[in-house]
Formats: C-alpha cells, structure tokens, sequence
C-alpha cells in the first residue's frame, strides 16, 4: 500500500475541441478517486464561465473514500490561433489532505504553463510535481524545472485555508455580512453566486471565520460546484444538506431556489434571504460599520478576522449565561435553538479541553488602569505606546491586537476621561499617542458617544490642535487622524460639521504646501466621507484644483475623487494610466477574419470582468476609466446581446451593464450617461420579455439611477415609474429576485421625488395596492409597499392616503393571526 504523504494527487485537465473537458493526464494514474470520476475532477478545475477569464482558481474539499481532500487547480486561458475557437484552455490541479493553496499555487502556475508550452513532451513532468509538492510542508526552498520557490509554512486551525481572505467578502457584502453571520450559525444553505471562480471560492472558504472560534463546516463546503455535476444523487450533500456552503459561477443557479435559503450576489453586493427571515439588528449595523472603518483604515485581514472572533465570543457568552438579545433571542433560540446545535456543542466540547493562553503583557483595561494611576514618566509613557500600538492594529510582541469589544469595554471603563488630561499636557509625546488613542476609540459607535457626551469639546479641541502651526508635526499627523476615524461615522460627521470642520479641513488641504502630505490626506480623506455622508452639505468656498499639482498619486486621485463627489467637473484633469488604456483597447478589440472584421467579445469579456473587480479596489481608477470615453465602449458592447442567455454575447451584455451601474453613481460617470441619452436608450429599448438575467441588469441600472439626482428627473419624465410599476406586477410572484431592484428603485423615487409629482405617484401606486388588497397572497407586496411611503424625511400626504385603507386591512389580518 502506497504510504499517504501530504498530496493526494496532481493532474493536467483542459478543453479539448473535438471531446469537450476532460483529464488530459494524472499521477499517480491508479490514484483513488472514488465517488468522482476524471471527468468529475475535470469540470471542477476548468469552471463555468472560465472562457471568459485569463485565469482562474477553482478551489475544492471532496470527501474521498471517507477522507477530506482538498483542491485546487490553476487555470489558464491562451491565444492559439491554430485552433478552432481560437483559444487554448488547460488546468493543473492538486489533490491534498491540507489547504496550503497559497503555497501550492506557484507550483500550479509553472505545471500549466509547461504543458501549453511543451504538452506532455516531459512524461514525467506529473510525478516531478507530485514529488515536490510532497515536500511543502518539510522544506522552505523548493525548486522545479529550473525555478526556486520560498515556503513559510504556518499551522492551519480546522476552517482555516490558506490565501483565503474574511476582509473581501466584508468590503463586498457590507452590512449583509452580517446576514451571513446570522445564517452560518442558523446552519442554513447559502450559494455564493458570481465570478471568477476564485473569488466564489474564496467567500465559500472565508464564511466560516465570521463565526470563529465555532467551527465545523469544512465538511459542508463546496468551493465551486459545476452546473454539470447537478442531479448526481452522491454529490447532492453539497446542496442540500443543512448548513451547506457552496459557490457557482453559472447564473443559472440564482434561479433554483430550491437550492438555498440565503443567496449572496456578486453582481449586487446583496444577499438575498430566501427562506430564512433573518434581518439585521441596530446593534449588528453598529459593529459592521466599524469593521468597515477599520477596513478603510488598513487594518488588515488578521484585524478583521479579530472583530468577528470577538463579537462571536461575545454572543457566545450570552448563550451560555441565556442573556441573548430579544433579536437573537428570535433568530438563534425558538425554532432553531442554536445551544443545542453541534456546532455549539462541539464548542463546548473544544473550549473544556483548551488550556488558557496567557499574554506577557496586560489586556488594555489594565493597561489603561496602569496609565491612571501613573505620574508623567517613562513607564506612563511606555504604556501609552503599548496601548496606541494595539488599538491601531499593531501591537508589541505579547498583546493581542485591540478588537471593537476591547474598545467599548475601554469606553465602559472611561477611557476618554482618562485619556484627555494627556492631550492637552506638556509632553509631546504623550499628546501623540493620547490623541491616537482616542482616534481608535472613535471608530465605534459606543466610542464616538462616549466622546461627544465629553465635557471637552473634542473636535473643536482637535481642530486647533490641527492649525496650530507651533505644535510639533507628529502630533499634527495625530489630530488629522483622529478627524478622519471621527468622520468615518454618521454623528462625528455631523458633530464636525457643526464644528465649521468643512471650512476648516478646506483651509487645511487648500494651502500650496506640500511638505505635510499625511496631514493633507487625512484632512481630504475627511472631508471625502462628509460629503459622502452628507450630500446635501453646502461646498466649501475655496477650491482644490491647484492641489492636482501635487506629484503624489495618491493624494491627487483622493482630490479628484472630492471634485466629482462635489459636483465639480474633473473633465480633462484625469489624465488615464497604462492600466486603463489596456483596458480601452481590450473592450474595442476586434477579430479579423478574410475581408471581415468582428468584435473580439471573450477578450472584451475578460476585460469587462477584470475592470469591475478592480474599480471596487481603486475608486480613482473609475474617474479614469470614464474620462477615457470608457462608457461609451461598455454601452457598445452590452448591445451587442444576442443568443441564448449564457452565450458569450450575453456574458458580455451582463458584465457591461454591471460596471454601467458602478459608473452612474459618480457625477462624472452621470455626465457621461446624460451626454450619451443611456437613460432614454434604456427606457426606449426596454423589454419586459427578455430573460431574467437582462431584465435583472437593466433594472439595477434603474435603481442607481433612481438615486441620482441629475438623472432621476428625466427618468421620471420618460415614463420610467410606469416601467418599475408594469415589471412588479408581472413577475412578483414568479420572479420575486427580479423585483427587489424595481421595488428599491420605486423606494428612492418616492423618498426624493414623490412630493414633485404627487398626483403621478399616487396613480401608479394605487395600481399596485389595488392588486395587492384583492389577493391576499402578495401581502409581502403591500408591506413593502407600505414602507416606501413612510421613508424620507417628509413622505407626501397625498400618496400616503391611498394606503390608509391597506393599513387597516392589515391590521385586522395581524389580529386574526395573532396567536392567543
């Protein structure tokens, strides 16, 4: 018998013209498999959708003959023009019983491409592979065909995967994350559904560590499951056993939601709770959004990872002592108690076994204790540095990094008090780390109250600190920073405001000089999340264009961003990089064929996909992408749909009208859509009757249009509330996902709109509540309904009317169902 080192299994699998996909070759070739077959594996490594990626990483964990195997495959997509479809598509994949991806990965890169070089010239270029991937956990060099790799192996902990990333999916699903947190622990089946495959695998693998230190999914996780491997009765515990985790990138899968209970779109950035009721909590919005400050602060993965361990380990003591809140309460202990779960119980079971880890330094309430009881001195001095260090993410060797639950017990043990004296003592030193110490309290919700329920006036202290041009440059860095944590919330934002920060901030970043970039960031950077907060905010008087004149990129792109976000044409002040003009030139290229000339969709595809991951990475490269006429390219190519609804075409249609709406919600990108007429063009070639995936596109597009103010009126004035209120009456209840973007489009035009065309509004929306009044069953419907017209700051009389007598219905019918 074969002795079972770390890799199970490598193979080479691709796309053949003539057979389809297939395994090309694997080692060693008498390797157990069972219950899949070559062709299985073959489809897991060269995903749905691939064609349209350069590359792809699809992951796996398969259960082998009662043993977890772990996957993954490096997929690469070349030009050949030798070939039928012009394009040559292979797969190197590796089998092994630990998820070290991030070191595998290099290994797979060099395996595919030497077989698209090579094919299988070397026949022993598998068992090489095999060979030296045996060794990755036993050596820290290794090299293969020539090339050396560096290894830092680390320990992995049960649903831990190497590369994975728990930040992406927060940047990404936002305040819904935390609808996962809630389904994970509710064990309800979620499908991650978009593209690229490594992305799909990535969240699949990340979701676990939202719930950290319970564990127990690994088992129940599909990274990536191939539409063609559906209906294979021994694979169906990927999709429908309970607490299921699994990622595809055929669309068609959103449809079947008989699959899931919680769907997490790519394409949206939402999930969507089919089955399982589960909604958000005040407090749960609180934490996210400092996570999420945390995020902008680069704070990083581990950092990340750290908030939700500790506000998972916070509702686990609730559990155990029974105090959970009356919505946990709800969600977590009546129809699915979560305390007698197995993954709880396993938790207790680990948790008995564990032996307490000791830190060589105090826990920050100690620390902060030991700082109130000190004289001025070095010691004072040395845990204040210890203290600033660990709230910022950094901490000395021995301390834990300082976590959102550490910061509100700080605040419970009055950190602000404690700390102000220090701020406004002689020693400088002191002062830096006392203002960045109140800087990180700020990223809370409990901190920023704590420091406005302050006698001090903080931010009015903070900002002379700021002007003042005697006090010493490290503390100047300091104040600023605290000003940008303070307006990364909705009250500090507010509390600046009232501070005249706005003009303040605008002196600060308006002044030629350009020694002090830090100080300057941080006082843009503030005013960037204010107006974004507060649209409505009256400008500053000065202006920035002279501050372009800077040389460093990433100061100039945060000024840029400032201009567009005021309202301020940045017109031919956005000059486009190398990587924009690549991109421009890929969504126009072209295949030449004879006399002939076609669009060259699958790199136009390709491009599509790749620009729209990476404007959710650079904001600024969006003002770039527009100011190259890039809109009009995507506008282009989405009318080039044609065919069935996965054919390249409409791949490409999908995309394009994906990254059409990340644009409009710019005011240069809303320009460009104005002096295009895409609003008009949309609403004159809309068509109920396309398919699900079109109409879902266009109807997005409508959403975001809906909440800009340059392009909504005209909207309205083409008819556009006619085409929201005609696409829910046909497919509420056959197609309700299709819905949810008419229905919030429908929400902001009431909001921002509705008391301008009072009368308009109150005839279409009487459509829909007559309907839903005389059918009981779209009761949901006349709910939402319900709230669209209580939203805003001033909801309109009139239309508010016409629910009146809906309200009453309902009434009568919560009583009737109201248990006794």
């Amino acid at each position: 018998m074969r002795e079972k080192g770390l890799v199970h299994l490598v193979a080479i699998a691709e796309f053949d013209e003539d057979r389809g996909i297939m395994l090309r070759a694997r080692y060693p070739p008498d390797q157990d498999i069972a219950p899949y077959t070559e062709e299985d594996l073959a489809n897991f490594v060269i995903p749905d959708r691939s064609h349209l990626q350069d590359y792809d990483i699809p992951y796996m964990v398969l259960n082998i003959n009662g043993e977890t195997i772990f996957g993954m495959g490096y997929f690469k997509r070349k030009t050949d023009k030798s070939l039928k479809r012009s394009t040559r598509q292979a797969s190197c994949l590796v089998l092994a019983r630990q998820p070290y991806f991030d070191l595998f990965e290099p290994f797979l890169v060099d395996g595919v491409m030497k077989f698209m070089d090579e094919g299988l010239k070397d026949k022993g270029m598998l068992q090489t592979l095999f060979t030296t991937l045996n060794d990755v956990n036993t050596k820290t060099t290794l090299t293969i065909w020539n090339k050396s790799h560096t290894l830092t192996l680390r320990q992995l902990q049960e649903d831990e995967f190497g590369s994975i990333s728990l930040m992406k999916l927060v940047e990404l699903f936002q305040t819904d994350t935390m609808l996962l947190w809630y389904s994970l622990l509710r064990q309800e089946r979620i499908l991650f559904s978009g593209s690229p495959a490594v992305a799909v695998g990535n969240f699949c693998l990340a979701a676990p560590l939202l719930v950290a230190p319970i564990r127990g999914f690994t088992a129940n996780i599909c990274p990536y499951f191939p539409l063609v491997l559906l209906n294979r009765p021994e694979l169906d515990i990927y999709t429908t056993k309970s607490g299921c985790i699994f990622g595809a990138t055929n669309p068609i899968f959103e449809q079947m939601s008989h699959m899931y209970d919680v769907l997490a779109m790519f394409s949206s950035s939402v999930c969507v709770i089919h089955n399982a009721g589960i909604k958000v909590s005040s407090v749960d919005k609180d934490f996210i959004r400092c996570v999420l400050s945390g995020i902008h602060d680069r704070k990083g993965e581990n950092w990340v990872r750290q908030q939700f361990r500790s506000y998972t380990e916070k509702f686990l003591e609730r559990v155990a002592s029974n105090h959970l809140s009356d919505h946990q309460r709800k969600l977590l202990a009546t129809d699915r108690a979560f305390s007698k779960t197995t993954l709880y119980l396993n938790y207790l079971r680990v948790q008995a076994s564990a032996s307490p880890l000791l830190n060589v330094l105090p826990p920050p309430v100690e620390l902060l204790d030991a700082i109130a009881q000190s004289p001025e001195g070095l010691q004072r001095q040395r845990n204040l540095s210890y203290l600033d260090a660990a709230c910022a993410g950094t901490p000395p060797p021995g301390m834990s990094t300082v976590n959102i639950a550490d910061i509100d017990e700080l605040v419970d043990h009055d950190v602000v008090s404690v700390i102000t004296p220090l701020i406004f003592g002689s020693n400088s030193t002191e002062r830096k780390y006392a203002i960045n110490i109140i800087a990180s309290i700020a990223t809370t919700i409990k901190g920023q109250v704590s420091i406005l329920a302050n006698t001090t006036n903080f931010v009015k202290a903070i900002i002379d600190i700021a002007r003042d041009t005697n006090e010493r440059p490290n503390v100047i860095i300091a104040a600023s920073c605290f000003l940008l944590k303070m307006s990364s919330l909705n009250m500090g934002a507010r509390e600046m405001i009232e501070n005249d920060a706005i003009n303040i901030l605008t002196e600060i970043v308006c002044t030629n000089d350009f020694n002090n970039l830090n100080f300057k960031r941080n006082a843009a950077s503030a005013l960037l999340n204010i107006f974004r907060l507060f649209r409505d905010e009256s400008p500053p008087k000065l202006t920035f264009e002279d501050q372009l004149k800077s040389t460093d990129l990433s100061y100039t792109s945060i000024i840029l961003q400032l201009m567009d976000l005021l309202c301020v044409t940045v017109e031919g002040m956005v000059p486009p990089s190398p990587e924009v003009t690549e991109i421009i030139k890929a969504l126009e290229a072209n295949i030449a064929t004879g006399l002939s000339v076609y669009p060259d969709i699958q790199t136009r595809s390709s491009a599509t996909g790749a620009l729209q991951a990476e404007l959710v990475r650079s904001p600024f490269l969006m003002l770039q992408f527009i100011e190259a006429g890039g809109l009009k390219l995507l506008w282009e190519n989405q009318s080039l749909a044609v065919g069935f609804q996965d054919s390249p075409e409409m791949k490409l249609h999908y995309l394009s009208w994906d990254v059409i709406c990340m644009v409009a919600d710019t005011h240069i990108g809303a320009c460009a859509i104005v002096d295009l007429r895409i609003v008009d063009q949309a609403i004159e070639s809309f068509d109920i009757s396309v398919n699900s995936f079109q109409l879902s596109r266009v109807l997005r597009f409508f959403e975001v249009v809906a909440q800009q103010r340059m392009l909504a009126p005209s909207f309205i004035r083409l008819d556009g509330l006619q085409v929201l209120i005609s696409v829910i009456l046909a497919f509420y209840d056959s197609l309700p996902l299709v819905c949810v973007a008419a229905l919030s489009a429908l929400r902001y035009l009431v909001r921002f709109h509705g008391e301008h065309h009072p009368q308009m509004f109150k005839r279409e929306l009487s459509r829909l509540v007559l309907l839903a009044s005389n059918q009981q069953r779209d009761q949901r419907l006349l709910r939402t309904l319900l709230g669209l017209c209580v939203t805003g700051p001033s909801p309109d009389v009139e239309i508010t009317e016409i629910f009146q007598p809906a309200r009453r219905k309902f009434r009568v019918l919560d009583a009737q169902n109201t248990p006794q």
